[in-house]
């Protein structure tokens, strides 16, 4: 897996395993069952032909760096949005954006804006400002390149007491697969998705206010869970769902 960023002296970094060899903990992507881990779906946001990525250079600011693993010049715009833990959003800003076939280029977010900030936190100027930053990359067209959401001021955000979670449900689909359409009022940190007998299509992804993430549970053989639980890691308080025969809706 190589180092996109040209001025880093690292070369990349290597997948020690592509399966644990036996339940419990273990270095692999892959659960012993075969099953995706969370590690699986970061690695796939990472790995994308078009991907972004935050750097904290300490005082020299937050740097975002745009990748572009495809043979065609990607012209188009990043859109940032500064967000408290909450939620809530600070400020937002807009670049122009322009990376070569095959290549990377850093961006000091800072660019993006006409005063100072310090994303970075760098300077500990009480607590963290935007503790929560979403970049997306659009093109011409506004068609969504790649997204990324971050957290520069590292993974322990206060706790909240109600993120105001949503979900609906679809039937099973004639493969026998169900839709859920998760939204929040707050911020969610890291959810993952229990659902025993289902593999999920993504895991231990970010959630922010009217940003619905849809979701495809894929049955496994056997026996299957008929309701699926939703929990964040900065959160205590989770929702669940029963799974429909007709489409449903849930509130918590």
């Amino acid at each position: 897996m190589k180092n996109g960023r040209d001025t880093s002296a690292c070369q990349g970094a290597l997948i020690w395993f592509g399966q644990d060899v036996q339940a419990g903990a273990g270095f692999g992507i892959l659960d012993h069952l075969g099953q995706p881990k969370a590690v699986f779906h970061a690695l796939k946001r990472v790995l994308a032909a078009r991907a972004l990525s935050f750097s904290n250079e300490a005082g020299n600011g937050l740097f975002l760096h745009a990748h572009n693993e495809t043979s065609v010049r990607a012209v188009g715009r990043l859109q940032l949005t500064l967000f408290r833990a909450d939620g809530s959003r600070v400020d937002g800003g807009e670049l122009p954006l322009a990376v070569e076939p095959w290549s990377s280029v850093g961006i000091p977010m800072e660019d993006a804006f006409e005063w100072f900030l310090d994303l970075s936190w760098a300077y500990r100027f009480g607590a963290p400002g935007a503790p929560v930053i979403e970049a997306i990359w659009v093109d011409e067209a506004d068609n969504v390149m790649a997204r990324h959401v971050g957290l520069p001021a590292g993974l322990n955000l206060p706790g909240q007491e109600d993120l105001g979670w949503h979900i609906e449900a679809t039937p099973p689909d004639a493969s026998g697969e169900v839709v859920l359409t998760v939204s929040t009022r707050g911020f969610a940190q890291s959810v993952l998705v229990d659902a025993p007998g289902w593999t999920a299509s993504d895991q231990a992804f970010h959630l922010l206010p009217e940003r619905p993430q849809r979701l495809t549970l894929r049955p496994l053989g056997g026996e299957r869970a008929t309701r699926v639980e939703l929990r964040a890691l900065n959160t205590r308080r989770g929702v669940g769902i029963d799974l429909p025969v007709a489409a449903r809706e849930v509130s918590a």
